[in-house]
């Protein structure tokens, strides 16, 4: 095991998924006698490589924490660098943020460079969510003029608070 830790990657049940799958990533340390972490949620979203086994374990990916990953009803993940790739392009936008209110309800929030509506994009971003949450996706636009910080100082780009009510 790498530096005394046992890696998992298992599905929304808590069933080891195999390699390059992506799920919820635990670690059991195996170094520490005092307080040891026996399957330990850290909150992350990983797979592990395709060669990996009880003697050898290489994380593939990390995408990122659990609550910035947007779910469906059939607790498919979205992985955020969807709506990164989307928003990023657009040069209007100088700060975002994607809120999953429940599994049909996103919020937009922008600071953007200008004062127009920029309809064009905003049909795109519209369009490009729903092919991938669904058509019956409620998308809501916000303009705002800031876009704080949550308590611990850290800025999230995109959450969900279907994480946070299951």
């Amino acid at each position: 095991a790498p530096w005394g830790n046992y890696l998992e990657v298992i599905d929304e049940n808590g069933n080891a998924l195999p390699p390059q799958s992506r799920g919820e990533i635990l670690i059991t340390s195996l170094s520490n006698y005092v307080m040891p972490l026996i399957r330990y949620r850290i909150g992350d979203i990983g797979a592990l490589d395709e060669t990996a086994d009880h003697t050898s374990q290489i994380l593939l990916t990390l995408s990122g924490r659990i609550n910035q990953h947007f779910k469906l009803r059939d607790n498919t993940l979205i992985d955020p660098g969807f709506f990164e790739y989307l928003l990023y392009a657009k040069p209007w936008i100088r700060k975002f943020q994607v809120v999953q209110k429940d599994y049909s309800t996103l919020v937009f929030r922008f600071v953007t460079t200008d004062t127009l509506r920029h309809e064009d994009d905003l049909a795109e971003i519209r369009q490009n969510t729903r092919a991938l949450m669904g058509e019956d996706c409620q998308i809501t636009f916000e303009f705002v003029d800031e876009l704080p910080p949550t308590p611990s100082g850290k800025f999230l780009y995109m959450y969900s608070e279907v994480h946070n009510a299951e």
